[in-house]
């Protein structure tokens, strides 16, 4: 693990999003405007041009999306004496005291970091619609807590959760690895 200063503020960036996937929206909107193009030539100004545009206009609004998430040095969340403040979804610090422990999860090979949080700290974030619905139905699959999936993170999850460690002990939070796994 890199040493970090404890004191100061930590900010963890999203992984940029790979030059590939905008390439694919791209060759993509190509199609369907060839599509369309077709279609038009063809004078066939119906199912093939609407279907054309449609995707045209899917691709092309997946791609900005995309582009707008995975812009490099976006912040995924910040690490401070405070507490832990999410910059995707929620609004607010989740203090160090409120943060129970660290977990794991793999879905279809995956992986997944579970901040386990004390209940109370829902009441004190403020969720936007999304992050309060995706967090509803993980709740029904057992998974209750704050979770980032290791695309999301630019550092590995085993180094954040060493980091993670090193914060909460060093502000009053609960240690959240054993003395031979911080070690």
């Amino acid at each position: 693990m890199k040493q970090v200063d404890v004191s100061e503020p930590l900010v963890i960036c999203a992984k940029p999003v790979g030059m590939g996937l905008l390439l694919g929206c791209a060759v993509i909107a190509v199609i369907c405007a060839l599509t369309v193009w077709w279609g038009v030539r063809l004078g066939d100004t119906g199912m093939v041009v609407v279907a054309g545009l449609l995707a045209m206009l899917f691709a092309v609004l997946t791609g900005g999306l995309i582009w707008r998430r995975g812009q490099p040095n976006t912040p995924s969340l910040t690490l401070s004496q405070a507490g832990i403040e999410v910059h995707k979804g929620v609004s607010g610090i989740v203090p160090w005291p409120m943060v129970e422990g660290v977990g794991g999860l793999s879905v279809k090979g995956q992986q997944a970091l579970i901040i386990h949080v004390d209940a109370d700290v829902w009441t004190q974030l403020e969720q936007s619609k999304t992050f309060s619905t995706t967090r509803k139905l993980d709740q029904a699959i057992g998974v209750d807590g704050l979770t980032f999936f290791q695309q999301a993170l630019e550092i590995p999850i085993a180094e954040l959760v060493q980091i993670l460690h090193a914060y909460s002990t060093a502000h009053g939070g609960r240690p959240l690895l054993t003395d031979a796994e911080a070690a």
